[in-house]
Order: structure tokens, then C-alpha cells, then sequence
């Protein structure tokens, strides 16, 4: 019997990010029974690479208009995306395509319902919410929402905040992301002074590193013995610059750890006592579930998605200093047993399992 062959799409390279852990997660629990190929939005080869062809898939790599570089000339990216999905589609047969690009996933299902690809499935995985000025930007999303309305006959979300947002009231499914609990769930603390605090993910506007730099030393500055890691690296080098000149400007650069982005998770979470996440917005960030299996309390800003809390999330307002640090100080407490409970709903074999039966009804 033939298998399935089934088209992932990602916004970005297959790299630590969150998006490329959950499309390696599905690589590697189903590959035996389907054959998995992936197309990333940018021309930048990424670390999962050489394991994602290991399991039998190609790597196409799309260089499309990024909107962090090119925020007038995205909305071009649209025809660029399309054509490319177009020229894959005509050349291989798919039963499945399966986009995880929020806006960006409009041009492929455009381009995959023309060419026949029966189902077609946009995964929310954000906030997608555009505040901004500029109009052709509104227009650009707003007739990006319609075309994935229209065009993906499957929509999820790993979050109610990512699906509210991006389907606007069509009906669509919450998956939560999967963490390897096997990897997480014995993590033995290592003992050390202070309170280790930790931030995961790409300095940048979005994951503000800064509101973090600014509550270190607004802790330090109230007597607390504080010490704070960084793993990730640039995705705006104008951020990282801000990031240097504000801990030069606290001179609190003996508090500070960057680490590298591959860093060792396990590590990491043994010698914290609290994981930061005071992004500006987020969906269903992995990190934050990954911190809490490894029973390492995770402060989150009050625009992430509640589906966050699995037992030990905390939500606090995303600039008020004094609340995330009185949090800090004050201590929280972990509901162990909600925790241990929530714990099977996230596993990687949940998650496959939730995700082949998607893939294998009729549409």
C-alpha cells in the first residue's frame, strides 16, 4: 500500500524555533507511515536539515520576501510563494498540504486547491493581529484571511488566540503543541545562589529580551541576587544593539549569560527558577510548556495564550516591572497534580496520534 505523501510547510529554516520542533516532531513519530517533504519560506539552510532528509524527505527552500527586511515589499512574497508551490505541486503528487505560516499559508492553498491537493491544512501557530498604520499591509492580511477561509477545507491551531485570530470566526480545531516529556519530566535541579532566571528564544521586538534586561536590574537595584540567561540569537540586529547598550547603560553585565542557541535545554531548565516569556504576543509557545514539564515555573506576559498554563503558568501584565518582580520574590505556587494530569495530553505520540487522524479523514 502506498503511503501517503504529505507537504509541510514552514515560515522559516527547520532550526531550535518552535514551529521547526513541532514539523520535526511529526517527522519523526509518523514517518514509517507517511512520506513527509517540507518547502521553508526562506532561502537559509537549517540545522534539522540533514535529519529531516535522513527520515526519506526533501527540502525545498522558497527565498521569499521576508517581513522583517522588506515590510513594504512583502506583500509581493504572495506571488513569489505561489509560483514556487505551483512548480512542487506540478512536479510531485501530495494528498496533504499542511501549512504552519499563518498569513503566508494563503498562496499555498491557493496554489494547492488549483492544483488538486485534496486537503489542504492552515496550522495557526501565532497572533496574528496587525496593528500597524500602513494600509496596504491591513489590505494584504485581510485578503490573506479570506483566501485560507476559502482555501484550506482543515484549519488548527495550537492555540484559541492563534485560532481566533487567524480563521476570524470560521470554525477551526486547537492542537496543543507536543513536548517530549520523556526529555523534560526528571530533570534533578542543580543547587546554586540567587534566583536564575531564564529567557529562551530570538532576540527580537516580538520575544522582548528588553522588559527581561530592564526586571533584572530592577531587581538587583531592590537587593535581590539575580542572574539572568539568554539563549537564541539576532533575528533583529538593531534589537540585539539595544539589548548590549541597556545592559551597558544598568552595568549589570556580570548578571548576564548568553548562551548559544543550541544550548542544552535540560541544562538550562536545572539551573533555573523561573522561565521569562514577556513577549508583546504569542500562540502556544513551546518553551513555555517545555519549562513547566521540567517543573520550572513560567512567567508569561498577559498576551500569550492562556492554553499556555498546563499547571505552572503564571500570565502577569507585559510592562509592569513591579508585578513580575514582587512575583519573583514573593514565590508562586505549582499546581503539581493539574501538571501531571496535563502531561498526557501533550506528548508527542497525543500529538501524532491527533494529527494522523486529520490526515486520514475524508474531506
Amino acid at each position: 500500500m502506498n503511503k501517503k505523501r504529505i507537504l509541510l510547510i514552514s515560515p522559516m529554516e527547520l532550526c531550535v524555533g518552535g514551529v521547526s520542533k513541532v514539523l520535526m516532531t511529526l517527522v519523526e513519530e509518523l514517518h514509517e507511515e507517511y512520506c513527509f517533504d517540507v518547502v521553508t519560506l526562506c532561502a537559509k539552510p537549517g540545522c534539522f536539515d540533514e535529519t529531516f532528509t535522513a527520515y526519506g524527505g526533501r527540502v525545498y527552500r522558497i527565498p521569499s520576501i521576508q517581513y522583517l527586511e522588506h515590510k513594504i515589499l512583502y506583500p509581493l512574497s504572495f506571488f513569489q510563494i505561489k509560483k514556487a508551490i505551483t512548480k512542487i505541486l506540478k512536479e510531485n503528487h501530495y494528498d496533504v498540504i499542511h501549512g504552519h505560516c499563518g498569513w503566508q499559508d494563503a498562496p499555498c492553498h491557493l496554489a494547492a486547491a488549483q492544483m488538486g491537493v485534496p486537503v489542504r491544512i492552515s496550522h495557526g501557530h501565532g497572533t496574528y493581529v496587525w496593528e500597524g498604520r500602513n494600509l496596504v499591509m491591513r489590505f494584504y492580511f485581510c485578503l490573506a484571511k479570506k483566501y485560507i477561509q476559502k482555501y484550506a477545507n482543515v484549519r488548527l491551531a495550537c492555540a484559541s488566540v492563534a485560532g481566533d485570530t487567524l480563521f476570524s470566526g470560521v470554525p477551526y480545531e486547537n492542537v496543543l503543541n507536543p513536548v517530549d516529556v520523556s526529555l523534560y519530566a526528571d530533570i534533578e535541579k542543580m543547587p546554586h545562589k540567587g534566583i536564575h532566571l531564564l529567557q529562551i528564544g530570538y532576540f527580537c521586538k516580538l520575544k522582548n529580551q528588553i522588559f527581561s534586561l530592564n526586571l533584572l536590574a530592577h531587581l538587583l537595584a531592590h537587593g535581590v541576587d539575580a542572574h539572568l540567561s539568554l539563549i537564541g540569537y539576532p533575528s533583529e540586529q538593531g534589537y540585539h544593539a539595544q539589548m548590549l547598550s541597556l545592559i551597558a547603560r544598568h552595568h549589570i553585565e556580570g548578571h548576564i549569560s548568553f548562551l548559544p542557541h543550541d544550548f542544552d535545554k535540560r541544562t538550562a531548565f536545572a539551573q533555573t527558577d523561573y522561565c521569562l516569556l514577556p513577549s508583546e504576543s504569542e500562540g502556544l509557545p513551546l518553551v513555555a510548556l517545555e519549562s513547566q514539564v521540567a517543573g520550572v515555573p513560567c512567567l508569561m506576559s498577559d498576551k500569550i495564550s492562556k492554553d499556555s498554563d498546563v499547571g505552572a503558568g503564571f500570565f502577569l501584565p507585559r510592562d509592569d516591572l513591579g508585578k513580575w518582580s514582587d512575583t519573583i520574590i514573593n514565590g508562586v505556587g505549582v499546581d503539581t497534580k493539574r501538571l501531571t494530569e496535563n502531561l498526557q495530553t501533550i506528548t508527542t505520540r497525543a500529538y501524532a496520534d491527533k494529527i494522523r487522524n486529520i490526515y486520514e479523514r475524508k474531506y
